[in-house]
């Protein structure tokens, strides 16, 4: 069949106007995404440091506390104390430079409790280091570690004395910046590197550990602490100066006091200040040391001295073993001199040396003494 003209025209009209809203409907969205701007994507977040995580097993840490001591100091800012950290089998021990700067007595408290008296071998400023030697028999060397690969928020753990209930024992940290240079006291030092740790005042010279607990840093005090972003001096700036100190006999320090505030786990109760307890107390000794085959005259400093027939004089060896003696010839000079003979023929080893007064009052404090060959 033909259609009309006229009617086939409309139907050819009818035919373009579909095909034309068919096309104009496909086109629609992509004609909408040229005109309307695509949505922004969403805001990446800064990131934030990681939580500190400790670096230690359980065998690790219990290991590496074998090493840390508490050190007592008694310098020119008063009687503090701060951490030190074994590192051989002879009684070396590194701790912070500016601990020990000005220091007139020291002791080291061990994490059986023991006391022992403290020499020091060296003080380094520049780097933050200083090294002390101390009769310490059941420390276990910390092995050496490398600072030469931390990087930011490398995880690390802040180790301070089991036996010390003043401080936590373990604290996590994480490095938040490297070589870094600084001063301490207007005097420049070598390039540390910080932390973040929520330490106290008593972690000067505390050891900074990484994996496999190595040492790779001690604290260091100062304005620093307590701190949240505290610095430490990398173990490398030691190894210079131990090599320079190797040898070298050192000064020995009389035994400070222990501090108050100072709690010791087991004890119950904070240490006491002997100083407090009684108006006399013990300074020094001259001589500091005695030869085993010779009697030695001793001339004991102090304060609140008295007279009379109770006075004495007693020497206990520092290591806890056998030795104890009295000294002879007991003489009370003045309110601040006690004199006594020392026999030859002693244990060569470090003593305490106490003093009860004439009226059978114990005096404050202990001092340090030595007998050489």
């Amino acid at each position: 069949m033909v259609l009309p003209r006229g009617r086939l025209e409309r139907a050819t009209l009818g035919v373009v106007v579909l095909l034309l809203v068919g096309s104009l409907g496909m086109l629609t969205p992509s004609i909408r995404g040229l005109i309307s701007p695509a949505p922004s994507p969403p805001p990446t977040p800064t990131p934030t440091p990681p939580a500190p995580q400790g670096v230690l097993f359980a065998d690790e840490l219990d290991r590496a506390l074998q090493s840390v001591v508490t050190l007592v100091v008694l310098n020119d800012s008063g009687l503090t104390f701060g951490t030190a950290v074994a590192i051989d089998n002879k009684g070396y021990l590194l701790t912070s430079a500016q601990l020990l700067q000005s220091a007139r007595a020291a002791r080291v408290v061990d994490n059986t409790g023991g006391m022992h008296a403290v020499t020091v071998i060296g003080i380094d400023p520049a780097h933050g280091i200083a090294l002390v030697r101390s009769a310490v028999v059941s420390a276990v060397p910390l092995p050496f570690g490398s600072t030469s690969s931390l990087q930011t928020h490398d995880p690390v753990s802040v180790l301070a004395s089991p036996k010390n209930d003043s401080l936590p024992s373990s604290l996590p940290g994480a490095v938040t910046m490297v070589a870094t240079s600084t001063t301490v006291d207007g005097a420049p030092v070598a390039p540390l590197f910080q932390l973040h740790a929520d330490l106290q005042t008593g972690n000067a010279g505390s050891p900074v550990v990484g994996y496999g607990g190595k040492l790779l840093g001690i604290i260091l005090p100062g304005p620093r602490l307590p701190a949240i972003n505290p610095m430490a001096a990398p173990i490398e700036s030691a190894q210079t100066d131990l090599l320079a100190w190797h040898g070298v006999s050192g000064t020995a320090l009389p035994l400070a006091d222990l501090p108050p505030g100072l709690l010791l786990r087991g004890s119950g109760e904070a240490s006491p200040n002997p100083s407090a307890a009684a108006s006399a107390s013990l300074s020094g000794v001259q001589p500091a040391q005695a030869k085993a085959g010779q009697d030695t005259t001793l001339v004991i400093q102090g304060s609140g001295f008295v007279g009379g027939a109770a006075a004495s004089v007693h020497f206990t060896p520092l290591s806890g073993g056998t030795g104890a003696f009295d000294g002879r010839n007991v003489a009370v000079n003045s309110a601040t001199t006690i004199a006594c003979l020392v026999p030859g023929g002693q244990r060569v080893q470090d003593y305490a040396v106490s003093v009860t007064n004439g009226d059978g009052t114990p005096v404050g404090g202990t001092v340090a003494f030595t007998i050489i060959p």
